[in-house]
Parts: C-alpha cells; sequence; structure tokens
C-alpha cells in the first residue's frame, strides 16, 4: 500500500515538535550548565503541547506505515514531553502535593 506523501510530512511535523519538547524539557538546561550557564541567567521555554503527539497519533492509527517509520514515531510521541500522556502522568504524581 502506498502512503500519500502527505501523511510523511505530517509525520515528520509531527517528530520534529516532538523532539523539540524533549529537548526543550530534559536536554536543554544540562547543556546550558555544561557550557558553564547559571541557573539566574537561564530562560526557560515551553515546547508546543499536544500537537506533536496528535500528528503522530493521527498519522499511526489512519495510515499503515512501515515498521520503521511506525517504532520511530511511536518512540518520538512516547517522549514528547508535550503529549497527553505527560499531562496526565504529572496530575497523578502531583495530585497530593
Amino acid at each position: 500500500m502506498t502512503v500519500p506523501a502527505i501523511f510523511y510530512l505530517l509525520l515528520a511535523i509531527g517528530v520534529l515538535i516532538s523532539s523539540l519538547n524533549f529537548y526543550l524539557s530534559f536536554l536543554r538546561y544540562p547543556l546550558w550548565q555544561a557550557r558553564g550557564g547559571v541557573l539566574g541567567d537561564f530562560k526557560w521555554a515551553s515546547g508546543f503541547p499536544f500537537i506533536g503527539s496528535l500528528l503522530i497519533l493521527g498519522c499511526l492509527l489512519f495510515v499503515q506505515l512501515p515498521t520503521w517509520v511506525f517504532i520511530t514515531s511511536a518512540v518520538a510521541a512516547i517522549l514528547d514531553t508535550g503529549g497527553i500522556h505527560w499531562l496526565l502522568f504529572t496530575l497523578i504524581k502531583h495530585r497530593n502535593d
């Protein structure tokens, strides 16, 4: 089955946004510290909530993709810190605070 190019484009945008969210949440600050930055000078930035995961999920559910594309996209969606699963995890973790 041939997958229309628009689905690959949407999937690529979703993976890019998910990767950006992961970078902003977990990698940006340690890299800042490694370059000699201090916490007082660091500017926290927010990613794009839900957009990356929704694009990936939509493509994974509605199009039959090659296995390697499916696995890579699923991993990106899991690591997307702007996704619904991270929101639920955070709410459950902090419900007693």
